[in-house]
């Protein structure tokens, strides 16, 4: 990834702890909306982001293990 670009919520260990506080419905609403664009960055999908979330809420902060 290069620097100073842009990318969709969900790409990258500081916009996943963004979206830690959020509540389920509105991470599916988002996801909804990036989701087809999340191919284009990597290894993440929807539903990885969606467990990677999940994985980041139960240790208590932001996860990424080279989704991006």
């Amino acid at each position: 990834m290069e620097g100073g670009t842009a990318r969709p919520l969900g790409v990258g260990a500081a916009s996943v702890a963004l979206m830690l506080s959020l509540s389920d419905d509105e991470v599916g609403r988002i996801i909804a909306v990036i989701g087809p664009r999340l191919q284009s960055f990597g290894r993440i999908t929807g539903e990885r982001l969606r467990e990677v979330i999940a994985e980041s809420r139960a240790a208590g902060f932001s996860i990424n293990e080279e989704n991006v």
